[in-house]
């Protein structure tokens, strides 16, 4: 696990029950991902911490270090703003994780090219056509998987399919606990610069 300084750049933060929360907001969250993108150095993740992940890691310690690995572990629920604000923290709102994508999808339009990962059959597909209606996203590939653990040769024709694909940012959506679980399993077997 890395130190806290080299996970964001401007590193306030709090603990709530053992989990580190950035205190930041989503202009500070896309300002990051673009660092991320253009340094192409590791592949990164974002954590979306609502109580209820929080509260998960009371009964799972696993998935507290999971969530204490991820690059950047963002307030996606009011609770944790408010307990950011009694820290000290300027935290007018919470960071959303659907705002946050839209928002990031808004302002950066075509420049980067997008994975989604997750939801129902047809889910992504029809999420990656209205953000190219709207916005001009450019997404290179969706894969939604079944409603079951995958198998290891599934994981792996996934990550070679992500791989192939090459995106800035693979954006994952299983719900929590899982997706956490599975973008930190799979970043030391990917090549992207962000996962969200």
């Amino acid at each position: 696990m890395t130190n806290q300084k080299s996970k964001i750049e401007n590193p306030k933060s709090f603990r709530v029950l053992g989990v580190r929360v950035d205190a930041v907001q989503i202009p500070d969250v896309i300002a990051q991902m673009e660092r991320w993108i253009a340094a192409r150095s590791a592949c990164h993740f974002i954590a979306f911490a609502g109580m209820h992940g929080i509260s998960e890691t009371q009964y799972d310690p696993s998935f507290k270090q999971i969530l204490n690995s991820a690059d950047l572990v963002v307030a996606d629920g009011m609770p944790l703003v408010w307990l950011g604000r009694w820290y000290g923290y300027a935290m007018r709102r919470r960071v959303y994780g659907p705002e946050l994508m839209e928002t990031f999808c808004r302002k950066t339009g075509p420049l980067y090219q997008h994975y989604l990962y997750g939801g129902g059959p047809g889910v992504a597909d029809r999420l990656a056509d209205a953000l190219k209606q709207r916005y001009g996203v450019r997404t290179v590939g969706t894969y939604s998987p079944p409603f079951r653990p995958l198998t290891e040769e599934e994981n792996l024709e996934a990550d070679r399919g992500i791989r192939a694909a090459a995106p800035d940012v693979v954006w994952v959506g299983m719900s929590t606990p899982k997706q956490e679980r599975w973008m930190y399993e799979h970043r030391p077997r990917l090549t992207v610069p962000l996962m969200a």
